[in-house]
């Protein structure tokens, strides 16, 4: 159990603040700021099942070759509530970084009531990477956040939740300014976009909002505003789907835009 602690100026070849290999690691009220790792997890580096890190706060952590610029964790049933993330990044494009405050492998994560601000990842999840099955998000914040694949969230994961959360202003430079499933099954519900882009230019590319890649999904309850995926011939302004048996309902969708599917784009 990691409590009530402030780290500053710390830096590692992985975790630049906190190394564990275990299970049940418990971190919490704590403050991480200018923290920086080489390789994996910018200020925490966790390998093992049942971790729980809450009410901690992360400001300008790196890591600097691969993913997880504050937190890596490998291992199942993680928690993560009640923390904000801002000027977190992962940006090592050559190695095509992942996670710009989270990198997350392993099943039945769950990421609520946090914030994340301004965080960068050069490939993949600006704020959030998640390879897993059951990944839930929940009740949570994301702003102006960026990366080539999924400005805010980049989910490999079936059976994933995104439910009570906000993304505003999160750019992709290709497809999902806000979030990206490579590969999976989806439900988003009483979740807003606003202001979302997604900068690919081809027909295989867009979401300005939302790209999925995978069956199954269903958008329920959600708002939709000023979504787009502007450039050459990308489609779906808001939401972009190559998959079966999607289901959307109980959305409101304004002054999106894109070459084909002003708002929606299936496929």
């Amino acid at each position: 159990v990691i409590d009530d602690s402030t780290f500053k100026n710390s830096e590692a070849k992985q975790g630049g603040a906190i190394y564990v290999d275990g299970t049940n690691t418990c971190i919490s009220h704590s403050n991480f700021t200018d923290i920086s790792a080489d390789n994996y997890g910018g200020s925490i580096y966790v390998a093992g099942s049942n971790a729980n890190i809450s009410e901690s706060n992360f400001v300008r952590s790196k890591v600097k070759n691969f993913n997880g610029g504050a937190i890596y964790i490998a291992g199942e049933n993680t928690n993560i509530e009640k923390s904000n993330f801002t000027s977190t990044e992962a940006l090592n494009s050559r190695n095509k970084a992942l996670g710009g405050a989270i990198y997350i492998e392993g099943p039945d994560a769950v990421i609520k009531e946090s914030d994340f601000d301004e965080c960068k990842a050069s490939e993949g999840g600006g704020a959030i990477y998640a390879y897993g099955n059951n990944a839930r998000i929940e009740d949570s914040t994301f702003d102006s956040n960026t990366a080539k694949f999924g400005g805010s969230i980049y989910l490999t994961s079936w059976g994933a939740v995104v439910t009570g959360s906000n993304i505003t202003g999160s750019i992709a430079s290709e497809n999902g300014g806000g979030i990206y499933v490579a590969e999976g099954s989806i439900l988003i519900t009483e979740s807003n976009f606003e202001d979302c882009t997604a900068k690919g230019t081809s027909a295989t590319k867009g979401g300005g909002a939302i790209y999925i890649n995978g069956p199954d999904t269903h958008i329920s309850a959600s708002n939709f505003t000023n979504n787009k995926a502007p450039s050459g011939t990308a489609r779906g302004g808001s939401i972009f789907v190559n998959g079966e048996r999607t289901i959307i309902d109980s959305s409101l969708f304004e002054n999106g835009s894109a070459h084909q599917g002003g708002e929606i784009y299936i496929e």
